[in-house]
């Protein structure tokens, strides 16, 4: 029996419960309990998963729409050491289940994070990547183990609007931890990335690289989530300002080695957003854009100013590379 607790949050996913349920089942019935929670779906979910879904270590639970307030209402019903989000679409096998939880206990970790291959809705791999897939090829990393705080703290914020976590779709958390620490629900669609960037520094923990599992992209969702993402990422920015100012010197001395850079490299983001929202809305004009003088200025600010952005952040990635040890700890 696996000392791991199952969330399994659903709204109107009947298309995707047949796979769904193939991917889990194998496995499902070697964890200690099962939390389902249903938020108001009307295609028949919730009447679907009790039917297929019952036994005396499975719950069903209503709550209202709210993709991070359901998810928190869910790991509050957990009671074992580890909680698994499992996302409807989103699969892992059973071996990778077990990986997962042995690398969080053998390590003593808050939360284990592991790279998903990217599949469309028909099953073929994606090339897209997330933070994660680009932090195992910078780093190298082939074994599992505990990550840095300051390197944890330097991608997830690097990293905005994603962040090392990804959708939690092939993580594990301590329960005791995300308990403690639920999901801000005012970022919007980045809960996910402000929990990352807010317990970067508090969490300890652990990567699992060369795990399988499978995450589900959405076309659509994810192309109508994106002015969301956006709009969201200047508080992302600021969040990280606010974390890295509340940690020692004593306690990091490499703060002093970042504070510059990441100033300005804050700066240079949020001057770009700000930019592109200028020029978003110099783009609803009667006439096309081009013919504003001041749609031209807030296009070149943008560009420049990310571009600005993007040289900072390969610099510190360099001096982070150059001054850690090959075991990543500064």
């Amino acid at each position: 029996m696996l000392p791991l607790g199952v969330l399994i949050p659903t709204r109107n996913s009947m298309q995707w419960l047949d796979r769904h349920l193939a991917a889990l089942l194998p496995w499902l019935h070697r964890v200690q309990e099962v939390v389902v929670v249903d938020s108001h779906s009307s295609d028949g979910t919730a009447e679907y998963l009790r039917q297929h879904l019952a036994g005396q270590n499975i719950k069903h639970f209503s709550h209202p729409p709210g993709l991070y307030e359901s998810w928190n209402f869910g790991l509050s019903q957990l009671r074992s050491e580890w909680a698994y989000i499992a996302t409807v679409g989103d699969s892992v096998p059973e071996a990778t289940i077990e990986e997962l939880v042995a690398v969080g206990q053998a390590n003593s970790s808050d939360l284990v994070i592991s790279p998903p291959t990217m599949v469309s809705e028909s099953g073929k791999p994606l090339e897209k990547q997330w933070p994660i897939h680009k932090y195992i090829k910078w780093k190298a990393a082939d074994r599992a183990g505990l990550i840095s705080d300051f390197e944890v703290f330097l991608w997830n914020t690097l990293s905005v609007p994603g962040s090392l976590i990804g959708s939690s779709a092939s993580n594990i958390y301590r329960t005791e931890y995300i308990q403690a620490h639920p999901f801000p629900e005012d970022y919007r669609h980045a809960g996910d990335t402000a929990w990352a960037v807010g317990n970067s520094f508090a969490a300890r923990w652990a990567i699992a690289p060369g795990l399988h599992s499978d995450f589900l992209v959405h076309p659509k969702t994810h192309r109508s989530l994106e002015p969301v993402r956006h709009q969201s990422r200047e508080w992302l920015h600021e969040l990280a300002q606010a974390i890295f100012e509340s940690v020692s010197v004593d306690s990091y001395p490499e703060k002093s080695l970042y504070a510059a850079l990441l100033k300005d490299y804050w700066d240079a983001s949020l001057c770009a957003l700000k930019a592109n929202r200028n020029y978003s809305e110099l783009r609803k004009r009667r006439y096309p854009w081009f013919l504003y003088a001041a749609a031209w200025r807030e296009r070149s600010r943008r560009d420049g100013q990310a571009g600005r952005a993007d040289r900072i952040r390969t610099r510190i990635l360099e001096i982070f590379a150059e001054t850690s040890d090959p075991a990543g700890n500064s």
